[in-house]
């Protein structure tokens, strides 16, 4: 996920480059290709978003877009990991709901963040904070299980899962959340299955993987500069039961 800028503005177009290959975009920010990737689509509105909010270092809409991705994909899996996502929705919809009361004040996800810890409800339960550190957690896990696929083609998507849940998720669950997480591990979708459910229609293996690349290019500073200011306010340790 390192290197260049993985979007680039040349000659008024925007041109998404992955390594040799290129993904050109309209005028008007539409994919020359016919393809209907959620991927995509979510690549150029982060970007469209990153290139509008230079001066904010987390825009809350940017990161509620990467976790309504993770929703649409865990859709498309199917009622497998049921638990995860209805938890991802509440703490969407908590986020959500505290954005739209005042758009231009929360704008800013640090803000939020900071807001509650001055108001002493930061770790509560049902806090905003507490829901960004778990969509934080939770869109890495996502990345993690996309890129451990990616990088060993013999490595099953059990496999992938586990290890990615062992490394970003477990060390802040508790047993019942460990328990729900066995239980859903034993129906997941193989290789195959996924692979097909990741693309839809775009059929297209190469294409999706670098978009997939690019889009972690685009998340990964996002969860990196989260992580660290919920750290500075202390709240990166938040465990749930």
């Amino acid at each position: 996920m390192d290197g260049e800028d993985p979007v680039e503005i040349f000659n008024g177009r925007k041109k998404r480059r992955v390594g040799e290959k290129e993904v050109k975009l309209t005028e008007d920010g539409g994919s020359s290709t016919t393809s209907s990737s959620e991927l995509r689509i979510a690549i150029e509105k982060l970007y469209s978003e990153r290139s509008s909010t230079t001066v904010i270092l987390v825009p809350t809409s940017s990161f509620l877009s990467i976790s309504n991705l993770l929703l649409l994909l865990l859709d498309k899996i199917g009622p497998t990991m049921a638990v995860l996502r209805s938890d991802i929705q509440t703490n969407v919809q908590r986020l959500e709901e505290r954005y739209v009361m005042n758009p231009s004040l929360y704008s800013n996800l640090v803000e939020i963040l900071k807001r509650e810890r001055e108001e002493g409800v930061a770790k509560r339960r049902n806090s905003c904070s507490r829901a960004v550190v778990w969509l934080n957690r939770s869109v890495e896990f996502g990345l993690d299980v996309m890129e451990r696929l990616m990088k060993d083609k013999g490595l099953s998507v059990e496999e992938a899962v586990e290890e990615a849940y062992c490394s970003k998720l477990k060390p802040w669950h508790g047993w019942i959340s460990s328990a729900a997480y066995k239980v859903a591990l034993r129906m997941i979708p193989n290789r195959i299955e996924l692979t097909e459910l990741v693309m839809g229609n775009q059929r297209d293996y190469s294409m999706m993987e670098d978009e997939i690349r690019v889009l972690g290019s685009i998340v990964q500073p996002i969860l990196d500069e989260i992580n660290s200011q919920l750290r500075i306010l202390k709240l990166a340790k938040l465990r749930s039961k």
